[in-house]
């Protein structure tokens, strides 16, 4: 690696690296086995023409962080491209490139990898010659066809799809030739389905059918909704004849009558793909022969058969008394039952339910599952049922780890007209709350409230939240002061207020900052406002993008223009981390710095986010017409031509 490290050093060091390097290397090695050893030697890789040392655990997650938004030297990436062997390892170098705007050395790493037969590479190197020099997409296209390998289906659908796009129709036929359908690995079911639709989006129709009988002749037929994948997939891409062939094959004789579920499904997809004869068949045997001890997946059936149009084989089920089975103890499994039959119109069947008052019987501890039920039973006008169930006092019952769900019952309770009920649940509520707790106390206000539960939003009031609940953790303070405010809850908002979460509230999180300023802002808390602003500009954690852009849009919009510029002078722009995944909150930043007037500010994190691999968030592309080199300079004008490997080492050069 000596020819990468001369980049990185300049005059007589650079001259003399060559000489240096096993001197320096033996010292460091030296000087830092102990508790760190730094440097290891490491053998070549299988896949990575490179041999090097490799850096260990403190030194290379130093290396990563103070070094993200560098700017590698050119030497780097030259010796990267020229010497990394693998296909996978120079696709990622290309994409690295890329990332920083390094158009040129993306194009040849891409390039490289297209000569090891990589079909990702192609369909990136294609892309990215669209965009950045579009003459040259068609002849890199119909260059890439020939190399490519044809094992990989995701690979060559994405592939398809960009020459597609590119308008690279020759390139399109050129693939095809070489029989992509006929070579291509089937190991990966799904991936080779996805490669069936690229096929058809391209008008290959011969391809289709041949890659469509390859992949019928082996898929496994045991698990129905997989063949019911498959059966669609089929019929998107047009493959009627794999249709009929993997009818042919019988997969309703792997169908189990202790799962009627899965029954449905491969059901609702022979109906969907035009297949009624097996459907039907399927259908009268589903209906004969179907277990009916478990009435939720037996409901899942009769949906099927009603939706596709059966109507002799509902006929058949129904006549087996599906009501008569099964114990009820879940009230889910009695409400999803009776919501089919309800919606089937089998009247007889639902008063056969009705008489086996699953109401009486079935277990109130799930507040979902006692919620739906009444939802059904007022649906089927059983008020009977309503009241027997009612009078279990499954308020006092049900359990309260879904908040949710006890919402939910709360709003069934309040429309079948039982508000002491909705008084026992928001009672409980309130005594098993951790009145310190805001997060608990406004999860409880905003279930309560979203199921027009007043009576219980006051009992939950009563116990004072506000003058109650922690003060440390911003985010959970503004979701209370949000819910009391929505409440009408003027006092409570006032006591809030008054105990001074501004002064409390940690500066560890500025996105939850930002929302305590956005709720004391709606509460017209103006001081406080103003006291946490100022904290937060003196000592918010700079770490994050997206955080620091929530607070300085929060700063604008509360007008606290001198917090905002006490913000901007820590320099978030410089001391914001870098990391993967960042590019959205990044993004964000930028447009606040822009917004708050902060353009030079703006313009050092754009050249940072550059150097760190978002290249993409250059306000100025236009100056970096063909990219940027590793100085930071632009590139002068390119061809993709000139990076071809030597045609007498690598093959012909592309078709002009």
């Amino acid at each position: 690696m000596q020819d990468a490290a001369a980049g990185y050093l300049a005059g007589p060091l650079a001259a003399d690296v060559a000489s240096r390097r096993e001197g320096a290397l033996a010292w460091a090695s030296a000087e830092l086995d102990g508790a760190v050893r730094a440097l290891e030697p490491v053998p070549p890789a299988t896949d990575v023409g490179l041999v090097g040392y490799r850096i260990a655990g403190y030194l290379d997650q130093h290396g990563r962080r103070t070094r993200r938004d560098r700017l590698c030297p050119t030497s780097l990436w030259d010796v990267l491209t020229a010497r990394t062997a693998g296909a996978s390892d120079l696709t990622r170098v290309a994409q690295a490139a890329r990332d920083r705007g390094l158009y040129r050395h993306a194009a040849a790493g891409w390039t490289a990898a297209v000569s090891a037969g990589s079909a990702d590479a192609a369909r990136r190197l294609v892309a990215h010659l669209r965009e950045v020099s579009p003459p040259d997409a068609a002849p890199a296209a119909r260059w890439a066809v020939g190399r490519v390998r044809l094992d990989a289906p995701w690979d060559l659908a994405r592939l398809l799809d960009e020459l597609r796009v590119a308008g690279a129709g020759d390139a399109v036929q050129a693939l095809l030739a070489r029989d992509p359908a006929g070579q291509v690995s089937i190991d990966h079911h799904w991936d080779a389905i996805e490669l069936l639709g690229a096929l058809h989006a391209a008008g290959a129709a011969g391809a289709v059918d041949i890659l469509a009988a390859r992949v019928v002749e082996h898929a496994r037929l045991e698990h129905l909704p997989s063949v019911a994948s498959l059966l669609m997939a089929l019929h998107a891409a047009g493959a009627g004849d794999a249709i009929r062939a993997l009818v042919a094959r019988d997969p309703a004789r792997h169908a189990d009558p202790e799962a009627p579920e899965e029954v449905a499904v491969l059901l609702e997809a022979l109906h969907a793909v035009g297949v009624e004869d097996a459907a039907r068949a399927l259908a009268t045997w589903a209906a004969n022969d179907a277990a009916l001890e478990r009435p939720q997946v037996l409901a899942r059936l009769l949906k099927a058969l009603r939706t596709i149009g059966v109507g002799d084989a509902l006929q058949i089920l129904l006549a087996r008394d599906p009501a008569g089975h099964g114990s009820f103890e879940d009230l889910w499994e009695a409400a999803a039952l009776l919501a089919e039959l309800r919606a089937a119109g089998a009247s007889d069947a639902v008063r056969a339910l009705l008489a086996r008052d699953p109401a009486s019987h079935g277990h109130i501890d799930y507040a979902d599952s006692v919620a739906w039920l009444l939802q059904e039973l007022r649906a089927a006008e059983a008020h009977e049922a309503i009241r027997t169930l009612l009078a279990r006092d499954p308020a006092s019952h049900v359990d309260f780890y879904d908040l949710q769900a006890v919402g939910r019952l709360a709003a069934e309770l309040r429309a079948a007209g039982d508000i002491e009920a909705v008084r026992t649940l928001a009672t409980r509520a309130a005594d098993s709350a951790d009145t310190d707790d805001p997060e608990y106390l406004a999860e409880r206000l905003e279930e309560f409230r979203a199921a027009g539960a007043g009576d219980a939003v006051r009992i939950l009031l009563a116990r004072d939240p506000a003058g109650c609940a922690r003060l440390d953790d911003p985010g959970h303070v503004a979701w209370l002061l949000e819910e009391l405010l929505a409440a009408g809850a003027g006092d409570a908002v006032r006591t809030l207020v008054a105990r001074d979460p501004a002064g409390q509230a940690r500066l560890d999180h500025p996105q939850d900052i930002a929302r305590l300023l956005r709720a004391l802002r709606a509460a017209g808390a103006g001081d406080a406002v103003t006291s946490l602003a100022t904290r937060a500009a003196e000592g918010a954690s700079l770490e994050a993008p997206q955080e620091i852009a929530q607070l300085l849009e929060e700063l604008h919009a509360a007008g606290a223009g001198e917090a905002a510029r006490t913000l901007l002078a820590r320099n978030p722009a410089g001391r914001v981390f870098l990391g993967p995944d960042q590019q959205p909150g990044v993004a964000r930043l930028l447009k606040a710095l822009r917004a708050a007037g902060a353009g030079e500010a703006a313009r050092a994190l754009a050249s940072r986010a550059a150097d760190a691999g978002m290249f993409d968030l250059e306000e100025d592309r236009a100056s970096y017409r063909f990219g940027r080199e590793p100085d930071g300079a632009p590139s002068p004008p390119w061809r993709w031509a000139e990076l071809l490997p030597d045609p007498a080492a690598a093959g012909a050069g592309p078709a002009r």
